[in-house]
């Protein structure tokens, strides 16, 4: 009974599991967040969110399990064992992204639903090879979601210099939806990579939206404020925080409005009016006058945000700027062809003004 219990739970999780040989991250199409006059802030107006669940109380839970009865640290039956070994063997055979590969991979993945899946998942994250534990990483959410225990062996995966491999093992610690674990996700931000960085900025962004405020998005104000990641990166995850409303990142805006960067300082100063809901107007007003188009269009946005109470103030201030045909060339989006000038960006701001 224990048994078809558990497999039927893997099986009610099954929508969790990645097609075989697909990216570790979603491709939303409103990631990044575009460069907008005006914001929601999600995290501010009672959208509901469920809390991280608590790992070490989950962990503890399982303590007194004998080993027979773990379904984790069980051993694997004769037949699951058999079975997994030809997939292995397969997957092992198979050129990556072959139709060799997905079949092999597309077995892993209908193994991890059996009752004895959690065991199988550890036998393939721990495994040398990456033809194994990358395929085990993206398939092995379905248990994850049942039995977050099996994330402590994806965690060995998170320094590994293969951006697939790292966003795939945090991808899964994520799917966990448990707490502690997260802030080893969040450690691969350290690694230099800004496609690593950029993904973990998107499981950040994911997790804020769907669970209560863990540690995910203080670990990103803890990195800004250590200076990294790449200017674009950088702008990324500001743009994040004033996208979510994320209000305990007040602080680290405020300092980064004054970074020597213009695309940094820009977007500290838009994301910081969404946060608090007001622009510090003796810095609007002086990026107003900035030589740096980046700097303009971002007090814009900020005044369009923080002032949004006062439609003739936002006029007063933004208005010199209609005629600016300075271009804004967004850092997220280097290959736009035909990218907004300040002036635009002025007249979405008094055109947001009239409707709010």
């Amino acid at each position: 009974m224990r048994q078809w219990m558990q497999g039927l739970g893997l099986c009610a999780m099954a929508l969790l599991a990645l097609p075989a040989g697909a990216a570790p991250l979603d491709d939303p199409s409103a990631w990044p967040p575009p460069m907008v006059v005006g914001l929601r802030r999600p995290l501010q107006g009672g959208t509901p969110r469920v809390p991280w669940c608590d790992f070490a109380a989950h962990a503890k839970s399982k303590a007194t399990l004998k080993m027979a009865q773990d379904p984790v640290f069980r051993p694997v039956s004769e037949a699951p064992k058999a079975a997994y070994a030809e997939v292995r063997k397969a997957l092992l055979a198979a050129k990556p992204g072959s139709p060799a590969q997905t079949a092999a991979e597309n077995k892993l993945q209908a193994m991890l639903i059996e009752p004895e899946g959690a065991a199988l998942a550890r036998l393939a994250l721990t495994d040398t090879d990456a033809k194994v534990f990358l395929p085990a990483l993206r398939q092995a959410r379905v248990v994850a979601a049942v039995e977050p225990r099996i994330i402590g062996f994806a965690s060995q995966h998170l320094k590994n210099k293969d951006p697939n491999v790292v966003l795939a093992a945090a991808t899964l610690i994520f799917a966990a939806g448990c707490d502690s674990p997260l802030d080893y996700a969040m450690d691969a931000l350290e690694q230099d990579n800004p496609v690593i960085q950029k993904g973990l900025l998107w499981l950040a962004f994911r997790g804020a939206l769907d669970h209560v405020d863990g540690p995910t998005l203080t670990r990103v104000d803890d990195w800004l404020d250590a200076g990294g990641g790449t200017v674009q990166t950088r702008v990324l995850a500001l743009r994040m925080l004033g996208s979510l409303g994320w209000w305990a990142s007040a602080d680290t805006l405020r300092r980064l409005t004054g970074d020597p960067d213009p695309a940094v300082s820009g977007e500290a100063l838009a994301s910081l009016a969404v946060v608090v809901g007001q622009v510090p107007e003796d810095k609007a007003k002086a990026f107003l006058a900035d030589p740096s188009p980046l700097r303009r269009a971002g007090a814009i946005r900020a005044i369009a945000q923080g002032e949004a109470m006062r439609p003739d103030r936002i006029k007063a201030l933004v208005e010199p700027l209609l005629s600016d045909k300075a271009p804004v060339a967004d850092p997220l989006f280097p290959g736009q062809k035909k990218p907004p000038s300040v002036g635009e960006l002025a007249q979405r701001a008094l055109d947001y003004a009239e409707i709010h």
